[in-house]
């Protein structure tokens, strides 16, 4: 299962160790609590992230009727640059 969840370390170099897990990174800033990331995360990523000290908070879970509109949204797009 995949989630889209928020990740936070203390600082842009621990995030960027993060880079090994292949993760799919959808926004990134900084707070007062560290850097953050919104990222699509593998559920079976999750428990690894927090055991090397990220603070992971899950926002949702993406299910198959999501990627079900992703596909139809490709197909959409091929439709239209096909058609020119």
């Amino acid at each position: 299962m995949i989630y889209h969840v928020t990740i936070t370390g203390r600082d842009r170099r621990h995030l960027a160790a993060l880079a090994k897990l292949r993760l799919v990174v959808n926004d990134f800033r900084e707070d007062k609590h560290g850097a953050v990331i919104d990222a699509y995360v593998r559920s079976e990523k999750i428990a690894y992230i927090k055991r090397k000290g990220y603070d992971v908070k899950q926002l949702e879970r993406v299910d198959a009727h999501d990627r079900s509109r992703q596909k139809e949204g490709r197909k959409a797009l091929a439709r239209r640059v096909k058609q020119g």
